[in-house]
């Protein structure tokens, strides 16, 4: 019976013991854990350029940066950084370079072809429109384009037949000159489309027969979205790209039209493409000018004008734009209503003889710059780096915003 009571003893002592060791264990590793997450400052270190990258990367970086800078797209926004010498300042000192090898690099940033400005444009939808058509409704559908700085298409003086007065056409920076320039432009590009294909079938030649004799009207003028039959709150979630030749000049431009099936403005833009015997837009204006004299007294079915809007390139934020414009008329005295959804951004594509799908080396690149940045702010922070709050400065949120 002692013998019993003896065992029994041991037993519930190794027991014991064990449970223990198992919660020494338990608190030892807990420890581990929480020393982990906060690691003591001697651990934290930082090399004058990020691992794995060789000393000519690291230059590459830097020109990519100073391109970046020189570059910089759209208007820029409450929280960056606006000062191009500011930044490259920023710049310099995050890579720790000294000032004749920044201007070393700064001149081979120079010489790099300028990327190329691209303009993207989302037509979402609209509201509220006019109704045009005997059934309460209109077709709406869109035309778009970029229309260069006005004052250098100067339209010469006209009649009243083409809607503009010589005061008008005297000042160039007119809005109400300007519309009623586009005005003209729709309706004698439709007048000279009828009278080619008449001239086309008579004569028997063909347009591609011509190709090689006359320029092009650029395509980049006008494109055109999908008709939406029968209402005044067409959805189009169409997409359009542009490229930009003069963000300082340039302006976004587009019109809604109720569509006519008998001949329509939409039908003339679809075939822009193939308008030619022009050498440059200003005699461009000048025959739609010739030609809307001629068929004054024409009748003529064409579409009906639901608005328009105007959005100057230089006005677009770097973050881009992304809200309901009011509908705008041809002049003053013209009655639009209704709104339209935009949303729009400015990107750029780089003339390098990369494909646009091979974007991996800027992925490591922005990698690498968020790292040395990272790394600048922990070294000018007072006090412990376990305490940062992880925010970078306007100059780093500005040239890392640019370069994504």
């Amino acid at each position: 019976y002692e013998n019993d009571n003896e065992n029994s003893f041991l037993e519930n002592f190794e027991v014991i013991a064990q449970k223990h060791e198992q919660r020494r264990q338990k608190i030892k590793k807990d420890e581990e854990i929480e020393n982990e997450k906060i690691p003591p400052e001697y651990r934290i270190t930082f090399g004058e350029k990020p691992q794995g990258i060789t000393s000519k990367e690291y230059e590459l970086l830097y020109i990519e940066t100073l391109y970046t800078i020189q570059h910089k797209i759209g208007t820029t926004i409450s929280k960056h950084s606006e000062g191009e010498n500011d930044l490259y300042s920023y710049a310099q000192e995050a890579f720790g370079l000294l000032s004749n090898d920044h201007q070393r690099l700064l001149a081979k940033a120079s010489e790099e072809k300028p990327p190329i400005l691209i303009l993207n444009i989302e037509i979402v939808e609209a509201k509220d429109l006019e109704a045009k058509d005997a059934n309460g409704f209109s077709d709406p559908y869109c035309m778009l384009g970029i229309v260069p700085e006005v004052k250098k298409f100067y339209l010469p003086q006209q009649s009243s037949a083409v809607g503009a007065s010589s005061d008008e056409e005297g000042s160039t920076d007119s809005k109400l000159g300007f519309m009623k320039r586009l005005k003209s432009f729709r309706k004698s590009t439709i007048r000279r489309s009828q009278g080619r294909e008449k001239n086309t079938s008579s004569t028997g030649s063909s347009p591609q027969n011509n190709c090689s004799l006359r320029d092009k009207l650029p395509a980049k003028y006008i494109q055109t979205t999908d008709v939406k039959k029968a209402t005044l709150n067409p959805v189009w979630m169409e997409k359009f790209r542009f490229n930009i030749e003069s963000s300082k000049t340039e302006t976004f431009h587009l019109d809604i039209w109720d569509h006519d099936d008998e001949f329509s403005v939409f039908e003339a833009a679809r075939k822009l493409n193939q308008v030619q015997g022009f050498k440059g837009l200003n005699r461009y204006f000048k025959q739609i000018a010739q030609s809307a004299r001629t068929n004054s007294n024409e009748s003529s079915n064409v579409d009906d004008f639901l608005g328009s809007v105007n959005l100057k390139i230089t006005e677009i934020p770097s973050t881009g734009i992304d809200k309901w414009f009011s509908l705008e008329g041809r002049s003053e005295n013209s009655k639009v209503r209704g709104q339209i959804h935009i949303r729009a951004n400015l990107t750029t594509r780089e003339d390098r003889g990369v494909s646009e799908e091979d974007n991996w080396t800027d992925i490591k690149q922005h990698v690498e710059l968020l790292q040395i940045f990272i790394d600048h702010e922990l070294n000018k922070f007072k006090g412990e780096t376990t305490k940062w709050s992880g925010e970078l400065s306007r100059d780093a949120e500005t040239i890392l915003h640019q370069h994504a």
